[in-house]
């Protein structure tokens, strides 16, 4: 009997140290890389701002607004105007400036940038290993509809300027979302003609510059307070298991030692 009750400890044991870990590390695993090329029936690649005032992909703002767009769950607040504009965060097109953070080390989902020819260069950073990081980019020079590449990250290459952390923002600094025509929800708050101006260059190098007279923008509206009941859950349950293992395997060692002794008196 008192083998059985501490096999059955021990196997509770594992299960808590099970938990543990699973609560140390789930939110390492709330981010998801993407390894394969967007559908392009997919609305937040083909129907963002850039993809119905500048260009479809391959393009790296179409695609990095698009990418960014699927990691926040919202329209990210990037740049309307030039990737060489993205991490400067200088005001330019119709958007102000935006309030997502910024830095020089890599993070997973944040937006790389170069300063490159007139227009720049923008990629997203899908991982992250050691002294490496592999980005995905569209690339409408070379043409390249997508890919991912790895890069050092002491060495990014000519024109690096840093990285835009989209999971990350100033808590001081308002917050505003753009929606654009082609995705408008339904009972959309506000509509306001205004005049936009994005560049885009070709295959040629050629800058294409595109001016929208209308833009659809949505009220900002308070969402209320996402509370995560998993956290709570876990402890509940480790709790649970705590006490479990302790009301059986201290009995149970308690009992096995007392066991020993008088049986140990008894052979004397």
């Amino acid at each position: 009997m008192n083998f059985r009750r501490i096999i059955t400890a021990l196997f509770l044991c594992c299960i808590l140290g099970s938990m543990l870990c699973i609560n140390a590390f789930a939110d390492d695993e709330d981010f998801i890389p993407r390894t394969t090329a967007p559908d392009p029936d997919d609305s937040i690649y083909s129907a963002n701002f850039f993809a119905i005032y500048v260009t479809q992909m391959p393009n790296c703002t179409t695609y990095a607004y698009g990418r960014a767009w699927e990691i926040l769950g919202h329209e990210p607040e990037l740049c309307h105007g030039s990737s060489v504009h993205w991490f400067p965060n200088d005001g330019v097109s119709s958007n102000p400036n935006d309030s997502y953070e910024r830095g020089n080390e890599p993070r997973l989902g944040a937006i790389a940038c170069w300063d490159l020819g007139s227009y720049g260069h923008v990629a997203v950073v899908e991982s992250i290993d050691g002294d490496t990081v592999t980005i995905s980019e569209s690339d409408s020079v070379t043409p390249i509809y997508w890919r991912t590449r790895t890069c050092d990250i002491n060495d990014m290459g000519g024109g690096f300027q840093g990285y835009i952390y989209l999971l990350e923002k100033h808590p001081e600094l308002a917050v505003t979302e753009v929606t654009t025509a082609a995705v408008m929800p339904v009972g959309t708050a506000a509509i306001t003609t205004i005049t936009a101006t994005a560049a885009a260059t070709t295959a040629g190098t050629a800058a294409i510059t595109t001016t929208a007279a209308t833009e659809i923008s949505v009220e900002p509206k308070a969402e209320p307070e996402r509370i995560d009941p998993m956290p709570a859950v876990r402890v509940m349950f480790l709790i649970i298991i705590a006490a479990v293992v302790v009301s059986r395997i201290i009995p149970a060692i308690k009992k096995h030692y007392l066991s020993r002794r008088k049986r140990s008196k008894d052979n004397e």
